[in-house]
């Protein structure tokens, strides 16, 4: 289990393709809210995403999708068994904020689990703009942002700001200039 240290959370090390995935699912959703589960593994020093499998927005009231999400439960349930003996783990959640910064809402918090990472991206019309990453610590009931570093599958090589190894940019993270995907 991840303990959540709010002065050096852990870095998210998340592969440039399953990103892109990422970014593409959200951005076909806008103007309604997209959610899915991260999947992958802990060590001692990181968090490494290696898949990010999207699940449908169960809110129950169409009209309210702009704004809020949930999974259901059943299907995240179907999801951690099928992972059971793969040496992989339901390591976090990712969704959308159509219109509004990548930073969790109140509802957010309310609805938070500690130790799972919680990716946040804003989208527009224009598509993904911003990706970041949050971890609740559970000590202060807030959340702390997680470093989102983006890698290469096959190395785990930092992807080089500026390159583009996919149809979108790979800069995204604190320590990175952040902007459109």
């Amino acid at each position: 289990m991840l303990t959540v240290d709010p002065k050096i959370p852990i870095p998210l090390h998340l592969d440039v393709a399953v990103a892109a995935r990422i970014a593409s699912h959200l951005s076909a959703a806008y103007p309604l809210e997209a959610c899915g589960v991260l999947i992958g593994s802990d060590s001692q020093d990181s968090r490494r995403v290696v898949d990010a499998i999207p699940v449908e927005n169960a809110w129950p009231t169409q009209s309210e999708k702009a704004r809020r999400f949930i999974l259901d439960p059943q299907h995240q349930l179907r999801i951690e068994r099928s992972l059971d003996g793969t040496g992989k783990s339901l390591i976090g959640f990712y969704h959308s904020h159509p219109d509004h910064p990548a930073e969790p809402s109140a509802f957010d918090l309310e609805a938070a689990w500690a130790t799972y990472s919680y990716l946040i991206v804003r989208v527009s019309r224009d598509g993904a703009q911003e990706m970041r990453s949050w971890l609740l610590d559970d000590a202060s009931a807030r959340f702390v942002e997680q470093r989102v570093e983006q890698r290469l599958s096959d190395s785990l090589t930092p992807t080089p700001v500026g390159s583009d190894p996919t149809p979108q940019e790979s800069a995204w993270g604190r320590d990175v200039p952040r902007g459109k995907i």
